[in-house]
């Protein structure tokens, strides 16, 4: 079940935001798997919690819990999810694959491993469950960032040439068996200024998501005439989806994201009736903010507080307006 995850791609069919095109002929335009993302951070969480003074058989529980938090993934990935979320979320199925897999038993045996515990983790709970969900931010953060080459949104490349060393941001965090904080505000600000520019230009950017929908607007059509079950899409990986999903079509129906164009309405309703006089709409989709991680605390004049706290009100009036920028629904259609 681990191993799978090296065939389930991290990014799925988002399109690089500075593409002319090209990037649009590759199934995958981007390479890394929820695998390379899962261990990406391990020997950062060791040293973390070590140096913390955590025990070596916690250590381990977390770093089996890391390596495995994406391990109910499905083929297909975030695409595949919005099918039906009680079926295919990550972590809502954590304990269920971790039992299926036979995971769960045989680490209990060799590592005192308890799945229990692992899915609070997985699900945020607990000051390790937060220290998870922060690692899992600052993965996938560095790990798209560098795939997305010299090529990058020129916001983003003017961040990173102001804070060239932005991900070291690690090196701040601090963990208690109370809570997980920062030792620098300002550092913790440029990362999460980073993440939400991340969001805004590529993320929930609505020309960089095309092709995910065309592939969504395919495997429903799969999965609502029975032809992809629930198992198939849980057990099996992006390469065998992509055979069903392509069988008997050309390559054109799935790689131009130059015929897709999309329209933002503010509500629903305006969505809807756009749809129903635009016979070529195939996908409609819900933006919303994204949480800005404002509320992360930080160590600041000798007190622990949340990040929106320790700084003047403009730096979390910024993050938040970025958080707001795509709101919206997106109304996706051929042209």
């Amino acid at each position: 079940m681990i191993v799978r995850l090296k065939k389930v791609n991290q990014l799925q069919r988002l399109t690089h935001p500075n593409e002319r095109g090209e990037s649009g002929y590759l199934w995958f335009p981007f390479p890394q798997s929820r695998f390379d993302h899962s261990i990406f951070f391990l020997a950062v969480a060791k040293i973390i919690l070590s140096e913390s003074g955590f025990s070596e058989q916690f250590v381990q529980k977390f770093l089996l819990t890391l390596l495995t938090h994406d391990i109910a993934t499905p083929a297909g990935g975030d695409a595949t999810m919005r099918l039906n979320k009680q079926f295919f979320c990550e972590v809502k199925n954590y304990r269920r694959h971790m039992i299926e897999a036979g995971i769960s038993m045989k680490w209990r045996m060799l590592y005192d491993f308890d799945d229990q515990e692992a899915e609070r983790w997985v699900e945020g709970f607990e000051f390790a469950g937060f220290l998870l969900n922060v690692l899992d931010r600052m993965s996938y953060v560095a790990l798209d960032l560098y795939h997305l080459g010299k090529n990058k949104p020129a916001k983003i490349l003017q961040l990173l040439k102001k804070h060239p060393l932005i991900m070291d941001v690690w090196r701040d965090i601090c963990v208690t068996k109370e809570c997980v904080y920062f030792s620098n505000a300002y550092r913790l600000y440029h990362f999460l200024l980073l993440r939400a520019l991340m969001h805004t230009e590529f993320y929930l950017n609505p020309n960089c998501r095309k092709l995910e929908h065309i592939f969504f607007s395919q495997i429903k059509k799969l999965f609502d005439s029975g032809e992809i079950s629930v198992d198939d899409l849980r057990y099996k990986d992006d390469q065998w989806l992509e055979s069903i999903v392509r069988k008997g079509k050309d390559q054109s129906w799935c790689t131009q994201p130059e015929s897709i164009d999309w329209q933002c309405f503010d509500n629903k309703e305006d969505a809807d009736a756009f749809r129903a006089g635009n016979n070529s709409v195939f996908h409609i989709e819900h933006i919303k903010p994204f949480e800005t991680g404002m509320h992360w605390l930080v160590m600041h004049r000798g007190k622990i507080m949340p990040l929106c706290k320790a700084l003047p009100k403009q730096f979390a009036v910024r993050i938040e307006s970025l958080s707001n920028i795509r709101e919206g629904w997106y109304a996706y259609y051929h042209k």
